[in-house]
């Protein structure tokens, strides 16, 4: 766009004060005036000067063109106009950290890997917070199978050794020698499940099973008798004998 180089004031439709013609580049002394290279444009807050980035950054809309003898420039190519405004800030330039200010900066591409990068750390915090509920859970879970497991020891043990509902004691009380409470025990007790009769039932059949038991065993002891024999006789020294009786 050549007409670029011939540019020195720029027409502006302001919203607020309408259409204004800016002498951007044009320097005047000594009655004659001249394109300088550079402008600086300063104002307070609300001046216009974001409108006038807009405005040179889409010259296509509300914005015309004038070199120094105030003939209308095309430039509808606006290829070689370039806005370094808030919007490309934003876009491009990215201050490294948000807690404290900080010299390093990051330009074009690095603006998109470092919110890839925040966009990661923030999914890998997610996660995160995630497997440490999981975790919390699990361990939750596994303190409350080690409560139920001692409790279900502490059961089939009974509160002291002379309970006889317990079911160390009825071991006892079957094999005649104590019986250790194992994970194989616990686990037999469990795939038991909840008898479908009361428990006091349950230990009634149990009792009367144990007397019929009983009375088995000392009805075999009973009815015991010894292994019957007969004497081996010696008749010759019997004779003998009888007839030094006579």
């Amino acid at each position: 766009m050549q007409g670029i180089s011939k540019l020195a004031s720029i027409e502006v439709d302001f919203k607020h004060v309408g259409t204004q013609l800016i002498p951007l580049f044009l320097s005047t002394s000594n009655q004659s005036s001249s394109i300088g290279r550079a402008a600086i444009v300063y104002g307070k807050n609300g001046a216009g000067k974001s409108s006038l980035a807009r405005a040179l950054k889409e010259p296509t809309s509300g914005f015309r063109a004038f070199d120094r003898d105030n003939r209308p420039l095309d430039l509808q190519d606006a290829s070689d106009i370039h806005v370094f405004d808030e919007s490309f800030i934003n876009e491009n330039v990215r201050q490294v950290g948000h807690e404290k200010l900080n010299p390093v900066i990051l330009l074009g591409e690095q603006v998109d890997h470092q919110e890839e990068i925040e966009e990661k750390e923030k999914t890998l915090s997610q996660l995160n917070n995630s497997h440490r509920n999981i975790e919390k859970k699990v361990s939750n879970r596994n303190k409350a199978l080690e409560n139920a497991k001692t409790r279900l020891t502490q059961s089939l043990k009974g509160s002291s050794d002379s309970e006889e509902g317990s079911w160390a004691n009825r071991a006892f009380a079957l094999h005649g020698k104590k019986k250790k409470i194992t994970d194989t025990v616990r686990k037999a007790v469990i795939e038991l499940g909840k008898p479908d009769t009361s428990l006091e039932a349950v230990a009634s059949e149990f009792e009367q099973a144990k007397t019929k038991l009983s009375q088995s065993e000392s009805r075999e002891v009973d009815n015991y008798s010894g292994p019957q024999f007969i004497p081996s006789l010696d008749i010759a020294g019997a004779r003998h004998a009888i007839e030094k009786i006579d």
